[in-house]
């Protein structure tokens, strides 16, 4: 008797409720991480890939993909392209901002090993908080969904670069350019007052404010 064939594991996309969870839980390169893959539909080695040269404050151009130590073109022609860059990603990124490098490097200067990362601290992280942790996958799953509910299947289509709808309608929407533009502005303003701002960012404008009131203090003088 022939067996019936095994269909695919099934997979998870991360939903807004719980990427907030997500990245109010985390921070430093943990956080940072996460935000450049959710909110630029990004694949692993893509985000592992990019650099602070690709990155304009409003777009992000995707040019490589990091695959272990190997560096090379994203996976298909189509994937070599810009993506929108939304609030809270980029008050994230300007709080780290440099003039060169990986955006998401070790120590080295090399780009981090996000599997390494995810076992080592996001993981153990968020199970202390039970906060579940579906893989770098479920957060790309997971703005398509978001994108294509806000707006529709070609706006997510834009985001994530693929070259037909069908894919991603198959493998990247669960449940649920112009377009991707229109929608990624929707979902920048569901997240603004979600996620918690980044340290860094906050002890800045403190930094900033105390210097402002010092300087009127001293014209008051």
């Amino acid at each position: 008797v022939r067996s019936r064939a095994r269909g695919g594991k099934p997979t998870h996309a991360t939903s807004e409720t719980e990427v907030i969870a997500i990245l109010n839980a985390l921070d430093g390169i943990s956080r940072t991480s996460v935000a450049l893959i959710f909110f630029c539909g990004l694949r692993p080695g893509e985000a592992r890939g990019v650099r602070w040269e690709d990155y304009d404050g409003q777009r992000l151009q995707i040019r490589r993909s990091v695959w272990r130590t190997h560096i090379d073109v994203p996976k298909t022609e189509g994937s070599v392209a810009p993506v929108p860059v939304i609030e809270p990603l980029r008050s994230m990124l300007n709080g780290l901002r440099r003039d060169q490098g990986f955006i998401l490097a070790g120590p080295s200067g090399k780009p981090i090993n996000l599997s390494n990362l995810a076992r080592r601290v996001i993981v153990p992280t968020l199970q202390k908080k039970q906060i579940p942790w579906y893989g770098w996958y479920a957060l790309r799953r997971g703005i398509a969904t978001l994108a294509t509910a806000v707006e529709n299947t070609l706006a997510a289509k834009g985001l994530l670069r693929h070259t037909n709808v069908s894919t991603t309608s198959q493998f990247y929407v669960k449940d649920a350019p112009e377009e991707t533009q229109s929608a990624m502005a929707k979902i920048e303003k569901r997240f603004r007052k979600t996620i918690k701002q980044p340290l860094s960012n906050r002890t800045a404008k403190a930094a900033s404010k105390s210097l402002k009131t010092r300087g009127a203090r001293s014209s008051a003088g």
